[in-house]
């Protein structure tokens, strides 16, 4: 069956679903924005899952609330990913990040490599065994650029024996193509 993406969350969300199940598992939204990606996961997890969003800006919380009503199985936190070492969660299935800036909102505003990288390393700490992280970084504008180096940087760090990562794009596409960074611990 043939397969196009139309966007670089396409790919990321058919990858996860071909090669994970979230059913009834607990699932980080480190980037709410304006709730897709958390809808997604909120389908993923289902009814007896649970899904945290986090997100700075209230806007994006309220633009999810209005998509998504407020469901038993999802809590949205206003505070930032970095943070998320600060809540008590159950074994993490499923970490998405989906960094940049809120689309239509104030691209003043967005994620930074440093606090990205603190909340990857507590979001790996986190994660169950066979657990992963889905990151999208946007390296097409210079606070983005420099995101990019960080995250990638921070994840060829991990153990090898713990952790497997690894790095997906789109070759043929201008405009420096949004990287898709997979890490996954390692079922021993």
């Amino acid at each position: 069956m043939k397969h196009e993406f139309n966007s670089a969350m396409a790919f990321s969300k058919f990858y996860l679903q071909q090669n994970y199940s979230f059913e009834g598992e607990v699932a980080i939204d480190g980037t709410v924005g304006n709730g897709h990606d958390t809808e997604w996961l909120l389908h993923a997890v289902g009814t007896t899952g649970h899904v945290y969003g986090f997100d700075i800006q209230s806007d994006a919380l309220e633009a999810t609330r209005t998509r998504l009503g407020r469901p038993e199985n999802l809590t949205l936190h206003q505070d930032g990913h970095e943070n998320l070492m600060h809540y008590d969660f159950d074994k993490v299935a499923c970490v998405l990040y989906n960094l940049g800036y809120l689309p239509r909102g104030d691209k003043s505003i967005s994620t930074q490599g440093t606090t990205t990288i603190q909340s990857i390393q507590a979001a790996s700490e986190l994660l169950k065994v066979g657990g992963v992280i889905m990151i999208l970084a946007y390296p097409g504008h210079d606070v983005g650029k420099e995101e990019c180096e960080w995250v990638e940087s921070h994840l060829a760090d991990y153990d090898q024996r713990k952790f497997q990562a690894w790095k997906f794009t789109f070759l043929n596409q201008k405009n420096n193509p949004p990287l898709m960074y997979c890490l996954e611990k390692r079922r021993t």
